[in-house]
């Protein structure tokens, strides 16, 4: 079989995953920060580097003849969204040829792109037929999990930007929607994230002490910076990649959480800011759990008209992306949560869609 490297290529990040092997300890995976709507010239460039650090890493742990074996490229995309571009068909072309630049130099055998009608395509295609490649890394995630984990159930993907809510039944997506527009209609596509949606986007005002009082609506401030300060993520004071570009700390969270009501971080004490950060998480859960109820009774549906009798596979939340741990530990309504990470490990859950790619390229 020959290697396989997946590839999700984001409007913020790029993800990539490794396929050597059946076992986890075959594989690698890697995110790195790229904004596409600032560097679109730069993706060859980069896809070089990352390729290189990725292949770098796996070949140290492969006999000799392994690491010479041929690789091959399996692609899904988001990043033709990035609005340095006129329109989706002229951001997926631009990747396209990116992406077969990168190869090329790198001396790849083969590399396919991935569509929301499942199919991979060659790059010729894809230059022609640009409108399936159009943010499919949800479908190829959803399709993967189907067919080699859950056949029923319903996946949440919470990223950092996005949360997708993929009803998976008899082993294949459960939606026909083919764009973000259909998505965003029907609740299969949740635009919050856990790192980069502004605060300004999930709350109109907010309790602050006995005060209600509105909120800025400026980019001051993400729930990122609400999830630092109650410790459901991690510091990280060399991570610059904030509404201001000053590191990911609890004290210059606070202080950009403070800019939302008009105040400095030493204008109140520490539970004012633990009430509001609370009340922001709150605000980016309701509609991911509302497109899940709303999908947990479609499922519902499905298996009662289909067989007069409800299976507990049908009630099987599956959790995947780095963001899963801002929903409740024990969400209603569901028989089941399985964790994406206990089944393909934190590394490849944090680039799932790339991991996913590779998984059904592998099958083809």
């Amino acid at each position: 079989m020959n290697r396989i490297v997946g590839w999700d290529i984001g409007g913020a990040n790029l993800k990539s995953f490794s396929r050597w092997g059946s076992s986890p300890e075959a594989n690698a995976a890697m995110e790195t920060v790229f904004p596409m709507w600032q560097r679109p010239t730069d993706l060859a460039d980069q896809l070089v580097n990352d390729a290189s650090c990725l292949m770098s890493r796996r070949s140290r742990s492969q006999s000799s003849d392994r690491s010479r074996e041929p690789v091959e490229w399996a692609v899904t995309m988001t990043g033709e969204l990035a609005d340095c571009f006129e329109d989706r068909c002229a951001g997926i072309r631009h990747i396209v040829n990116h992406v077969t630049d990168a190869a090329d130099r790198l001396g790849v055998a083969r590399v396919v792109f991935y569509g929301t009608d499942g199919r991979f395509v060659d790059a010729d295609e894809a230059r022609h037929h640009p409108e399936p490649l159009a943010a499919a890394n949800w479908h190829a995630l959803a399709s993967a999990i189907a067919i080699h984990g859950c056949p029923n159930g319903l996946l949440v993907d919470i990223g950092s930007t996005t949360t997708d809510v993929i009803p998976l039944v008899g082993g294949a997506v459960g939606t026909d929607a083919k764009s973000d527009f259909d998505r965003l209609r029907e609740q299969s596509l949740v635009y919050v994230g856990c790192r980069r949606t502004p605060v300004c986007a999930l709350l109109g005002s907010a309790n602050i002490g006995a005060d209600h009082v509105t909120l800025m609506n400026e980019w001051f401030a993400t729930i990122d910076d609400a999830m630092i300060w109650l410790k459901r993520a991690p510091e990280s004071p060399g991570d610059c990649e904030t509404a201001d570009g000053r590191p990911r700390t609890r004290d210059d969270a606070a202080r950009r959480l403070a800019k939302m009501i008009g105040c400095d971080r030493s204008d109140h004490g520490d539970a004012v800011w633990f009430h509001l950060s609370e009340q922001i998480v709150d605000a980016a859960i309701k509609p991911i759990v509302a497109a899940m109820t709303r999908w947990q009774s479609w499922i519902t549906d499905q298996f009662d008209n289909a067989t007069k009798s409800l299976s507990t596979d049908t009630t099987t939340l599956i959790l995947s992306g780095h963001g899963h741990h801002m929903l409740p530990v024990d969400p209603d309504g569901f028989d089941n949560v399985m964790h994406l990470s206990e089944q393909i490990g934190q590394e490849a859950n944090r680039a799932a869609p790339s991991w996913a790619v590779a998984e059904l390229w592998s099958c083809v």
